[in-house]
């Protein structure tokens, strides 16, 4: 494989990680930083799981188009109603501070 770039998409096919995709965010001399961003059931996720692979391990992943990372629609409208209630909560309370 080519050396990846920051923002690349690489799938483990015969590493020691989870199976999922992983972004390269960062590159240095001897190392690539990945960051977790769809586990095995293809669904987006943001565990924040960071891995540092050699650049000789990178034979064992492939290239991939940027993932869609589907999420559940459940998932999708708590996270409206969370966004929504936050969003009124902190605007009654500055109407509140300064009327």
């Amino acid at each position: 494989m080519s050396a990846p770039s920051v923002h690349d998409h690489l799938r483990p096919i015969d590493a020691d990680l989870p199976d999922g995709v992983y972004r390269v965010v960062g590159t240095a001399d001897a190392t690539v930083t990945l960051l977790f961003v769809v586990d095995a059931d293809g669904e987006r996720i943001h565990s924040g799981e960071v891995r540092t692979v050699a650049r000789g391990d990178l034979d064992g992943f492939e290239r991939v188009d940027r993932p869609d990372g589907t999420r559940p629609v459940g998932r999708v409208g708590v996270s409206l109603l969370e966004t929504a209630y936050w969003s009124v909560r902190a605007f009654v309370q500055q109407l509140a501070a300064h009327p």
